[in-house]
């Protein structure tokens, strides 16, 4: 069984949540914070805002592209925050079930 269908598993309900679980999708969150910031943090180093010193079509051309991969990281940065967002609540459900689990376990 492949690490997605596991995953699906536990999000339908159809396997029972650990704790381990749940901490492996509490370390994933971590992580993609960390690209998030990672990916943010960079951007604007390696987009510099053109300085207009030199002005000819190769540095118009140049600023544009600059500015293109500015967007494609501002658009990756978006993704990855709603990725975050979606792990955020799997996080919950996932937590929720495995305090129901809890509650209903024999003593």
């Amino acid at each position: 069984m492949s690490d997605f269908d596991s995953l699906a598993d536990l999000l339908t309900g159809r396997r029972q949540v650990t704790s381990e679980q749940v901490a492996a999708v509490d370390r994933s969150l971590v992580l993609l914070r960390s690209i998030r910031e990672e990916v943010w943090s960079n951007s604007w180093t390696l987009t510099p805002a053109p300085t207009g010193a030199w002005r000819s079509t190769a540095a118009d051309r140049y600023a544009e592209r600059l500015g293109e991969l500015r967007e494609l990281l501002i658009t990756a940065r978006d993704g990855i925050d709603s990725a975050e967002e979606a792990l955020v609540r799997c996080m919950g459900r996932l937590q929720a079930q495995l305090d129901e689990q809890g509650a209903h376990a024999p003593r």
